[in-house]
């Protein structure tokens, strides 16, 4: 089969895109009714970008500069917060624009190419994470375009072009600038793409498009450290090994091995291995392909294990990998035994990812008919007005307690420890809804109060530090951690510690406290509400250890 048009191609491709932009730009602005903390979490990273901080420098976070910098540069110049996140989602697709038509066109036969060339458009521009569930979140966009840049990278990689002579410089110059993005959102990727990748190149004997990819690379990081320094290597290396040892979050949602065998994923995990057997089945010449697929699988299965939701958008990719790799002609498969198998396997993986591809496409849609009533996160700040929460998420306050009786039960099994502040135990609750509100009720309170200004800088022993989004008499602490993964972020540049009594993390809060109290830090109590206690270190007033009441 020949290759697809590629005016087609290119013009199917940007419809797609221009549609899914356009929808979502008529609603002016961006719209979340699900994890709410995981968009404030975004909206922090990017404020403080937008602000001159630089991740990993001067605060704490595993996420690389490029999953923010495309909001913070529209925000820097004056855009709202929702509207910065919708330009940067445009930006990302004009960008894998060419480069996905390109191994649309120059991978796959017939028109084969639409379906790729639209998959990563569609992870650029969704408003939803993925999975089946049409609830609309801010938060794990980089997961969305780490995938769109893996389907180039790996398809790059492992098809071999088709028709004239390869172009390895194209080739390489998209593969070594898939990888470098990668490198710089979110490392999971390349720790496990690269060594399949390498692996591949070296066995289908395309030695010059890996030297160009790593030309690419090499530049783009002396680039990199010649603009930010070298210590911003060591700093995003530390921020990746604190948080790799985190007793908080030790995997997002499920464990591996659920995400390898349980319901939901089993029957992708045995269509990807009967996908290597259909490989090694044909001719020798597809052999090495089998081999290739092999080592990325694993690859595959860690990427959906660290993202949080667990979706395995790799399905959708192997399915498209198998169109121009499996045995289709009568030569090699006389008995059409491998062309049956390897169709039903196609078919298969299409079925299996397509539910959250459809929700992805379809969320710009979904959400122009969604009836629900959306409340501004930010309201009375301008331009950043244009960020709205569903009303039940934002503003209805509950939280969650132990039943009655339930901690005089021995044999219920193991509960946590209760969070304990110099003897005293702190209430055992825990925030599940009306985080928006919950914030900025805490930081007008706490502004009106005078903390959070110059010398009197706060950080949150909690799961979020997001309070100076809320109130601008707060300054963000430089070294705190937007997103908490253990240990006291920002402690040593602030002189107050909030410690919610119901926090959103209660396992965050208990993490704060232990590590302060095992270096032997003692704290002083200087405010309570009913929301929160401010405390001090004791020698901020001449070392006194009795706590306020």
């Amino acid at each position: 089969m020949r290759r697809p048009n590629p005016v087609i191609l290119l013009a199917v491709t940007a419809t797609i895109g221009i549609a899914m932009a356009g929808l979502t730009l008529s609603m002016g602005g961006l719209y979340v009714d699900v994890y709410d903390g995981d968009s404030l979490h975004l909206v922090d990273l990017v404020m403080r970008m937008a602000a001159g901080q630089r991740p990993h420098l001067d605060f704490v976070t595993p996420i690389g500069d490029l999953a923010i910098l495309p909001l913070a540069l529209f925000v820097e110049a004056g855009t709202g917060i929702g509207h910065a996140f919708v330009y940067a989602q445009i930006l990302v697709a004009a960008v894998l624009l060419v480069p996905a038509v390109w191994i649309g066109w120059s991978r796959f036969p017939g028109y084969w190419g639409i379906l790729f060339a639209a998959a990563i458009m569609v992870l650029s521009l969704a408003l939803v994470h993925g999975q089946a569930e049409t609830a609309f979140s801010a938060s794990m966009h980089y997961n969305r375009w780490a995938w769109a840049l893996g389907f180039l990278a790996v398809g790059t990689a492992f098809l071999p072009p088709r028709g004239e002579r390869p172009r390895h410089g194209i080739d390489g110059a998209v593969l070594g600038a898939a990888m470098t993005a990668l490198g710089l959102i979110k490392v999971t990727y390349v720790l496990a793409f690269a060594p399949p990748i390498v692996v591949m190149l070296l066995l289908r004997g395309a030695w010059r498009t890996l030297a160009v990819a790593l030309a690419v690379t090499a530049l783009a990081c002396l680039t990199l450290t010649a603009w930010l320094g070298p210590d911003y290597w060591g700093a995003y290396l530390g921020d990746l090994t604190a948080v790799s040892g985190s007793e908080i979050r030790s995997y997002p949602t499920y464990p591996l091995s659920t995400v390898l065998g349980g319901p939901a994923f089993l029957p992708g995990t045995l269509l990807g291995f009967a996908a290597v057997v259909l490989l090694r089945q044909g001719n020798a010449d597809r052999a090495p392909y089998g081999l290739g697929l092999l080592l990325l699988l694993p690859g595959f299965f860690f990427v959906t294990y660290q993202n949080f939701g667990n979706d395995p958008q790799w399905v959708l990719l192997l399915g498209l990998l198998l169109i121009p790799l499996a045995p289709w002609s009568a030569e090699e498969d006389p008995t059409g035994a491998l062309r049956m198998a390897g169709a039903a396997i196609i078919a298969a993986l299409f079925a299996l990812a397509a539910p959250s591809y459809l929700n992805m496409a379809t969320s710009p849609l979904t959400l122009m008919t969604r009836d629900t009533t959306w409340v501004p996160i930010f309201p009375r700040n301008p331009p950043h007005d244009d960020f709205y929460s569903s009303e039940p998420q934002a503003l209805r306050y509950n939280v969650v307690t132990p039943g009655p009786g339930v901690s005089d039960v021995a044999d219920l099994g193991d509960r946590d420890a209760p969070a304990m502040v110099n003897g005293a135990a702190l209430p055992d609750c825990a925030l599940t809804s009306g985080l928006t509100l919950y914030l900025r009720s805490m930081a007008r309170d706490l502004g009106s109060r005078g903390y959070g200004g110059p010398g009197a800088e706060v950080v949150v022993a909690d799961l979020l530090s997001a309070l100076w989004l809320f109130d601008g008499r707060i300054l963000p602490v430089r070294g705190a951690a937007p997103w908490s993964y253990g240990g006291t972020p920002g402690w040593a540049q602030a002189r107050y510690l909030v410690v919610p009594l119901c926090p959103l993390s209660p396992e965050t809060r208990v993490a704060w406290l232990t590590a302060l109290d095992d270096r032997g830090e003692r704290l002083r109590e200087v405010t309570r509400t009913a929301l929160y206690i401010v405390f001090e270190r004791a020698s901020e007033r001449g070392g006194e250890d009795e706590v306020e009441k």
